[in-house]
């Protein structure tokens, strides 16, 4: 299996996770490389709209899929982490 397959295998299952937990993943879209987001990730509340991981106050797609992964399994009991 490749690079990109695994990572999309990842990428799908913290997507499947995060919306049984009411989250919403999102992916960067930027394609320069030389903005700092490029290919990160955020996590977001879909009834609040506010970031759970991967957001500061004034930088959006912050994390890397690892640390969504570890928020994921840390906070699925109903903890909750804000990145504010």
């Amino acid at each position: 299996m490749t690079n990109d397959r695994k990572r999309h295998t990842r990428e799908v299952r913290c997507r499947r996770q995060a919306k049984r937990n009411g989250l919403r993943l999102m992916k960067s879209r930027r394609q320069k490389p030389t903005q700092d987001d490029r290919g990160g990730y955020v996590l977001y509340d879909v009834h609040t709209g506010k970031a759970k991981c991967g957001a500061t106050q004034n930088t959006a797609f912050t994390a890397t899929l690892a640390d969504i992964e570890r928020f994921l399994t840390d906070n699925g009991t109903g903890g909750e982490q804000t990145d504010d």
